[in-house]
C-alpha cells in the first residue's frame, strides 16, 4: 500500500528542486508559514515553562507584552509604514 505523502514534504520537495511557476511558489509560501507558525508555537511553549520555573506572573508578561505592541502600532502609523 502506498503511503501518502504529507502535503509539507511535497511543498519542499517543489521548493529544492527550484521549479518555477505559481503553484510551486503557493507550495514554497506554505511551507515558510507552516514553518513560521511551529516556531511560534514552539517558542511560547518555552517561554510558558520557563517563566514558570522563574516564577514569572504570566499577567504582568502579557500587559508588557501589548504595552510593547501598542507603542510599537504608534510607532509605525506615525512614521507612514504598515502596520503587521
Amino acid at each position: 500500500m502506498r503511503r501518502a505523502v504529507p502535503v509539507v514534504r511535497r511543498a519542499c520537495a517543489a521548493w529544492l528542486c527550484g521549479c518555477g511557476g505559481q503553484n510551486h511558489q503557493a507550495a514554497r509560501e506554505d511551507v515558510r508559514a507552516d514553518l513560521d507558525f511551529e516556531t511560534n508555537v514552539r517558542s511560547e511553549v518555552w517561554s510558558i515553562h520557563i517563566g514558570r520555573a522563574l516564577g514569572v506572573d504570566p499577567a504582568e508578561v502579557e500587559r508588557k507584552v501589548q504595552e510593547v505592541l501598542t507603542e510599537n502600532r504608534a510607532r509605525m502609523i506615525g512614521s507612514g509604514q504598515p502596520s503587521q
